[in-house]
This record gives C-alpha cells, structure tokens and sequence, in this order.
C-alpha cells in the first residue's frame, strides 16, 4: 500500500497470514524540492516507484499486489503505448512493470497506515503544567517546614478547604492574592507553568509567580531557573560582549602586511570583476589589484607579482578564512617564502580591521569618481584613486602613506612650484634617509571604546554560547551551543564545535548557565573580616 502527500511519500509491505494483513516493513520519505512541485499523478507514481525500489528484496520473486488510492494509476500501467508520456514518468512505469502489472484501487479510508506514513508528524503543543491541589494538600502535610512559615509574623497563614473535598491546603493570605504554599516538589512545575508560556525576564516572571505562590527563597529560585534557560539564552541578547581592541605595532616597513578581496564589481571592459587588496601596517602604503577570478592561483600570482616584487617578503601577512587563502597552494607560497601567516576568526572583521577600514575609503572614493567622470568606469578611475590615497595624510600623525615609504610626499596634480634648487651631492644621503624614516615612525593609534564589556563569567565558565553572525532565516536563535571550551587567550577562545575544534573570536561568545554548575557552586562568600555571609531567606 502507497500513498503521497504535499511534502512525503510512505508505504508498507504487508503479508496476508491467517485471514488478516501482518505489516513486514514500513517506508517513508521526504520530497525534494523539486518533487513537491510534481503533480498529484507524479506524486503517487513516485510513492510506488521508491516503495518498490525500498522493498525490493523483500518480494522479489513472489507476486506483488500494489494498492493505491490514486485510480489513474491502475490504467497507466497498463497502457500500450508510451508515446508522448513523459520520459521520467515513462523510465518509473517501466520499472515498476518489471515486477507487477497489478495496481488496484483502495479508498483513502482504508489506507491509514500508508497514509499517516506520507504526513508529517505534527508537533504536540506543550501546555502549562497544572497543579494537583490533591496532591499539594498530601505534599504539605509530609512537609516539616510548615512550622517555621507559621512563626513568620509577615505572612498571613490560612488552611482553606478545597472544593468538593475535606482536604485543606495552606495558604497565605496576607496579599489581595490567595497563595498556596508549594513544597519543594511542586515549585519547578510551577515555576515552568509560568515561565514557559512567554519566557518573560526574571523580573516578570518573579513577579508572575509572586501572586500565585509562595516558599522560602522563591526568588532565588525564580532568578536560578530564569538564567539556566536554554531557550532564553539562546534567544535573547542582554548585552553584546565587546573586548578591548587589541594593538601590535610593527617594527619595520613591509613586515606586516594584511590582505583582502573586494568584490564582484560591475565588470570592466577588460573582464576585471575583483580587487585584491593589500595594505602594509606600518606605512600604510595600499595596493589594489585588478583581478579577472579569485581561484588560489591567480590570487598567489597577483600577490608575488604585484607585492613581493616590488617590497619583497613581509614577515607576516593577515588574511581572513577564504578558500583562496586557505588553499594549500597559498599555503606552499607561504612555507617557500617564509612567510608566517595569521588567520582571523570567523564573522569578525575587526581582526583585519586596518584594510576593512581602508575598503571603505576605497569604496567612496571609486563611487565619487566614477559619478562625477563621463565614462564612469571604475577601472579606468582605480590608478587616479590610489594616487589620492596614497598621498592623503593621516588624521593620527599629519603624514601620508607615500611620505613613510618614500621619506617625501609625492608630486601631485596642480603642483605649480617645483623645487629647483640643485643641492650638493651629500654622501650621508643613505642616513639621513634613515633618520627621516624612523622620525614618521606611526604612533599607535588609540582606541577609544567607551562601550567595552566583557562577562566576569566568561572567563570561568565551562560552556559558552555562540552568536550566529551569518544570515539567518526569521524566528531563528540568535545564539547556539552551548559548546565547551578547550582553551582560553585573551581575544579568542578555543570551541569544542560539532566534528570540529575551531577559534572563536571572544566577541560573539556569552557565558552558558546550566542548572548542574549552578547547584554544585560551593562558593562561600566572605566579607572583608572573613566572617561568611549566609544567604537571606524571604518569602516572596
């Protein structure tokens, strides 16, 4: 017996065994995208085709009855003639005919076990747990903590009687509220009759359970639950983690360079549709090269040819995780060069932050000139750009990129007044070149981050959650994990991933809270005398 719906196909096998079907196996699938859009016809022939491709090893051999409750089905297979039937419904009608001709007919009715096998399974709706008042009043009398409530002159104790019963519970009724009093096995499922019914915050839900209940240190517990919520930390974002930007000043010219790509482009009219960008991170000298792919060899070319030929091998160069720098071919360029090469972390721009911010520059000045030229082509107006940048000063030390690696600014446009005054040949020209050059030397920037925090418990806590920075479908968590952590450095942390150990920058982690760590935290506060302070218990 087969059957199809919107989104699945299913079937089951069954044997006909003392006057009755006994089921020997049981089959069910999901559609493709491309299969739901099928007709109905295709649809059912599918469900037969994979019922009887899952099953063939069962039956082969023995004669094969097909039920189905699509009835077109039971004349196609026997048709004539297959012209101008589709070659794909064609190809399934010819296989299921190399085992069984006999397709009947079977009302919808009658094919439930097929049927329930091609639907999805519809998710039960969880709905707030109630209380047992029976079994409140029971709990209550074995609880030996009744006599302590009853010596708390701010409570207002009373045993009403339930209704259509002889059986009391203990309430307090010194609020417009009437609050039972719940004993320890009780106070989780109230708590979650609660919280999960909009997970509110803990202020919200304190006060929502406030009215309703009463026990010992009911706060406290609220607050504990509220931050071991898997779904609440997972979704909700109380404040972002933002660590201090760090810096590492180079100590040479070209011995620290970063690298990116920009793009795709509009393409130009030699085929150029990407940048390779480079940015060196002491004189801030920038290239921008034209390039026609990003496979790894035209990156690794474009690199050798357009950078290390001309300022030889830096020291270190910073790239983020594309494959082109990924590959192993960059990776042999590297090795041969000797060249150590530093990876960013994953959806953290900030860790290449100099040529991201170059990028933008870049990308505005392109704009501007190709709006304000007649061809408006962005290869042509690249070499006029880079000029421009290139001699612009910096905001930070009044000296521009061409003044650090040249040890003078370069001649511009529009320069009328040209030094020609013809200076004596000077032999210490070597030195005082020297000396110029390390006067420009950069000073490190200041970053100034008023909004920096970062969690105390990030740096104790066993599992973290991660933010999901890529783009997400709506209703999605903002976070997932929780994932453990294998080794902590100051702007990254080591992650114990599904299949994978990877670095994650610390700005998209938050500390993970579980109930265990919560209930095996032995941590005894103490004031500054060393008295140990004891936790306040209030009846909320």
């Amino acid at each position: 017996m087969t059957d199809a719906s919107d989104k699945c196909a299913g079937a089951v096998l069954q044997q006909y065994v003392h006057n009755k079907w006994q089921p020997l196996g049981y089959f069910s699938k999901a559609l493709s995208s491309a299969q739901i859009k099928y007709s109905t016809f295709d649809r059912e022939l599918l469900a037969i085709y994979m019922a009887v491709k899952h099953f063939r090893k069962m039956f082969e051999g023995r004669h094969l009855i097909i039920f189905t409750d699509h009835k077109p089905l039971t004349y196609a297979i026997n048709k004539t003639s297959s012209d101008g039937e589709i070659p794909r419904r064609a190809r399934q009608l010819i296989y299921i005919s190399e085992f069984t001709t006999d397709i009947r007919h079977i009302s919808g009715q009658d094919n439930i076990v097929a049927d329930s096998l091609s639907r999805i399974n519809t998710e039960t709706i969880s709905c707030p747990t109630t209380i047992d008042y029976e079994q409140l009043a029971t709990a209550q009398e074995r609880d030996s903590t009744i006599r302590d409530l009853m010596k708390q002159s701010n409570l207002q104790l009373k045993r009403i009687s339930l209704p259509n019963t002889n059986r009391k519970i203990l309430c307090d009724t010194s609020t417009q509220h009437i609050r039972p009093y719940l004993p320890e096995t009780f106070r989780r499922a109230a708590y979650e009759s609660v919280h999960n019914l909009s997970h509110p915050g803990m202020r919200t839900t304190r006060k929502i359970l406030s009215e309703k209940y009463f026990w010992p240190s009911m706060n406290a517990d609220a607050g504990r639950w509220t931050k071991a919520c898997e779904a609440c930390q997972k979704s909700k974002v109380s404040r972002h983690t933002t660590s201090q930007i760090a810096t590492f000043p180079p100590a040479e010219r070209f011995q620290h360079i970063h690298v990116d790509i920009v793009g795709p482009l509009p393409p130009s009219q030699y085929g150029h549709k990407y940048l390779l960008t480079i940015i060196d991170r002491y004189t801030r000298w920038p290239e921008a090269l034209p390039l026609h792919d990003i496979t790894a060899e035209t990156i690794v070319k474009t690199i050798y040819e357009g950078w290390i030929s001309r300022f030889g091998c830096p020291t270190t160069i910073t790239s983020d995780q594309g494959r082109q720098f990924e590959s192993q071919l960059f990776s042999k360029l590297m090795k041969l060069m000797g060249i150590n090469r530093t990876r960013t972390t994953a959806y953290h721009p900030q860790s290449n932050g100099i040529i991201e911010r170059w990028h933008r520059s870049l990308k505005a000045a392109l704009t501007a000139r190709c709006t304000a030229s007649a061809n408006g082509k962005w290869f042509d107006e690249l070499p006029t750009v880079l000029l421009g940048l290139r001699a612009a000063t910096r905001s930070d030390t009044g000296i521009s990129p061409a003044q650090y690696t040249y040890g003078t600014s370069l001649r511009l446009p529009g320069d009328f007044f040209v030094d020609t005054k013809v200076s004596e040949m000077n032999h210490d020209f070597v030195e005082q070149l020297r000396h110029t050059i390390n006067a420009y030397r950069p000073a490190e920037t200041s970053h100034s981050n008023n909004n920096m925090f970062v969690h105390n418990d990030l740096r104790t806590c066993e599992n973290v959650y991660l933010r999901k920075d890529c783009t997400k479908k709506p209703l999605q968590p903002t976070y997932e994990g929780p994932y453990p952590v294998l080794e902590r450095c100051e702007k990254y942390y080591k992650l114990q991933l599904p299949g994978r150990i990877t670095n994650v920058s610390i700005d998209r982690l938050k500390p993970a809270y579980t109930m265990y760590e919560q209930e095996n935290d032995d941590t005894q506060r103490t004031t500054r005398s060393g008295r140990i302070v004891k936790p306040v218990v209030r009846f909320a």
